[in-house]
């Protein structure tokens, strides 16, 4: 398993913003941000997605960036996928979690629907395996789209990941409300006012 010295996890829902955030934070945007997280700039810390993490080769890994799926990687005993071991193995651990509302990631999850089945049209040659691909995706992109459009799942979704968190002994654990992305600073997180947000009261 990967061992780190720090470690940053950005988390939050499917469609919370991670990808948005840190292509910003790798650009040199959210200089506030980057600095509650430690992030001193892109060349001398490591990209990792969450669905890529058993595939890292290297066995350690002075500081990484994690981009972490709470909604893909949550199992149904309420852990998740490979981050109990990964944070075990890290001496210095920061979470940063992303929200905003159920609406919001409602809208964002049919986005993605629409972007998925417009722009692109199949390629006359494709392969059968391909294809199976391409349908489980979609198959997931609606999945999302129908559990967002509860609150109540959302917010369970949260919790559960309020509390996996709360087991672990990290430096920090953040909450950025992401419904603009005019960033500016993360505040501590507050499952309160998780909740708010995501009811759409902010």
């Amino acid at each position: 398993m990967l061992k780190t010295k720090q470690l940053i996890v950005i988390s939050g829902a499917s469609t919370a913003g991670k990808t948005t955030l840190i292509d910003r934070m790798w650009s040199g945007e959210c200089s506030e941000i980057g600095k509650q997280l430690g992030f001193d700039g892109p060349t001398s810390w490591h990209y990792v997605q969450g669905n890529k993490l058993k595939r890292v080769k290297e066995q350690y890994i002075e500081r990484v960036v994690l981009h972490y799926d709470i909604y893909s990687h949550s199992l149904s005993n309420g852990e998740f996928r490979h981050l109990a071991e990964l944070i075990g193995a890290s001496e210095h651990v920061i979470v940063l979690t992303l929200c905003t509302s159920y609406k919001l990631l409602n809208h964002r999850a049919i986005f993605r629907i629409l972007e998925f089945l417009y722009p692109r049209a199949l390629p006359s040659g494709i392969k059968s395996r391909g294809l199976i691909r391409t349908w489980k995706r979609f198959r997931r992109l609606l999945k999302k789209r129908i559990l967002f459009r509860n609150c109540s799942y959302s917010l369970l979704m949260y919790q559960n990941w309020s509390r996996f968190i709360n087991r672990f002994d990290v430096a920090n654990h953040l909450l950025l409300e992401t419904a603009r992305m005019d960033i500016s600073r993360a505040k501590p997180f507050e499952m309160s006012d998780a909740q708010r947000i995501l009811s759409g009261r902010s």
